[in-house]
């Protein structure tokens, strides 16, 4: 099954570069989608919804890690860009799984010099 390695990641040229490691049986592959989203909490009026700011496709070999990237969407970059810092859940999904598996991840925005 994926899992995903990274917990931090500074976004440059509004991509996020994730470590994303396979396990499994030698000779296995794990392919799937993983999912950048972001759960904004329910108000008094409105129910809590998951807004996407981005996805990737992704095929790995059992027992490796590779490096995926994932662009930002329009919306997540404006969010990256008001708040400069962004607790996000990473959604891993494996082709023909029942169920995702998601992890935290907090995207920064470089430092200017």
């Amino acid at each position: 099954a994926p899992s995903v390695t990274t917990r931090r990641a500074v976004v440059r040229n509004n991509r996020v570069v994730l470590e994303i490691r396979c396990t499994g049986p030698a000779g296995a592959s794990c392919s799937g989608t993983v999912d950048v989203n972001r759960v904004i909490a329910a108000t008094a009026t409105r129910r809590s919804r998951t807004v996407r700011y981005g996805r990737a496709n992704a095929t790995i070999q059992a027992g490796q890690t590779v490096r995926v990237t994932v662009t930002l969407n329009g919306s997540g970059r404006v969010a990256l860009k008001v708040a400069k810092r962004l607790t996000l859940k990473t959604v891993v999904t494996p082709k023909g799984a029942v169920k995702p598996s998601s992890f935290p991840l907090t995207l920064t925005l470089p430092v200017r010099r």
